[in-house]
């Protein structure tokens, strides 16, 4: 099942493309972690990002902090995380 993901004019298809690109860059964005995350799920990407869930909220957590991010998410798993 690895196909090569194309957006075709989806909801999200900007996020999409940059995180790509981003990864074909090895730049550390927001996106390039979403797309890391859908990795697994059987798309043919470049070089996802290890642990992508867990660097997604320590970036989140350092712009925003914990409090929101756990607000953005709506659960208060992310509030019972020790700070790093």
């Amino acid at each position: 099942m690895n196909s090569r993901f194309e957006p075709r004019h989806l909801p999200g298809e900007e996020l999409v493309e940059k995180g790509i690109r981003d990864l074909e860059s090895r730049v550390l964005s927001r996106e390039s972690l979403l797309v890391s995350i859908g990795a697994p799920r059987g798309f043919e990407l470049p070089a996802p990002l290890d642990d992508p869930e867990e660097r997604l909220y320590l970036l989140l957590r350092d712009e925003v902090g914990a409090g929101r991010v756990a607000d953005l998410v709506g659960t208060d798993e992310f509030r019972a995380r020790p700070a790093s």
